[in-house]
């Protein structure tokens, strides 16, 4: 069984033949998708998997290089533009970031008060000992401490 690194070259060497082969043949055309060529169909002839095309570096820019060259002989379109982001989408990380804040806000002040409860219920411990202590003493002896 070959190796990763033989069947990479091996996969790569199938590549540029297929493109010798559209170049003697001319049908290129025929594998215009869009903007690109289409990875499934090229894969598909070549014999291997279409994930070989991304995960193969030396593929991946040789294809990358022959689309360009495509372009520039105005075989292939030219690469659609990336969209921009549409006034909904804006509207929608302005109102994300808002609720974001608010969050935030609400989260701060709830551990302000949570720290202050925190605080009052241990005071109130503290003194609570203190008239478990005098209760106690009451009780045994039947008579009040003076503070």
């Amino acid at each position: 069984m070959a190796s990763g690194i033989e069947l990479a070259r091996r996969n790569f060497q199938l590549f540029e033949q297929w493109k010798e082969d559209r170049i003697t043949a001319g049908d290129i055309a025929d594998y215009i998708r869009g903007s690109i060529l289409n990875r499934r169909k090229i894969a598909e002839e070549c014999g291997f998997s279409p994930s070989a095309i991304n995960q193969n570096p030396a593929i991946k820019a040789s294809l990358a290089s022959y689309e360009e060259d495509l372009r520039l002989k105005a075989v292939l379109p030219p690469k659609k533009p990336q969209a921009p982001e549409s006034a909904s989408e804006g509207a929608l990380k302005v109102r994300s970031a808002k609720q974001n804040d608010r969050a935030e806000n609400r989260v701060k002040a709830l551990e302000e008060k949570n720290a202050l409860l925190t605080a009052e219920v241990h005071e109130l411990r503290v003194r609570l000992r203190k008239y478990e202590f005098l209760d106690k003493h009451l009780a045994d002896t039947g008579r009040m401490l003076k503070f």
